[in-house]
């Protein structure tokens, strides 16, 4: 028997470790990114109703999407945070 004949258990037993534990960091990851989405939005509606002008949440949202795009980049432009504040209107009670 040669090395690779010998080595095949060991190579299957190590690859299903780093497989499950890939799946598992993509799925902790995945949970994170959607609760963050919906903190912010739930936080841009919090400031919303707070200021109680129509068209402030316009100008916040655009405001803020500037200032994180550029320190976070495109993942946080205007329509990026529109979705994240109606995924929070859609899901108000965090029940994902």
């Amino acid at each position: 028997m040669n090395e690779l004949e010998n080595s095949r258990p060991l190579l299957g037993k190590v690859s299903l470790l780093i497989d499950t534990a890939q799946d598992y960091v993509s799925k902790a990851i995945n949970k994170g990114m959607v609760l963050l989405y919906w903190q912010i939005g739930k936080t841009i509606q919090e400031d919303i109703i707070t200021n109680e002008k129509p068209e402030y949440g316009q100008q916040v949202i655009q405001t803020l999407a500037a200032h994180l795009t550029r320190e976070y980049g495109k993942g946080y432009s205007y329509r990026n945070l529109y979705r994240m504040l109606r995924f929070y209107e859609y899901f108000p009670d965090k029940t994902f």
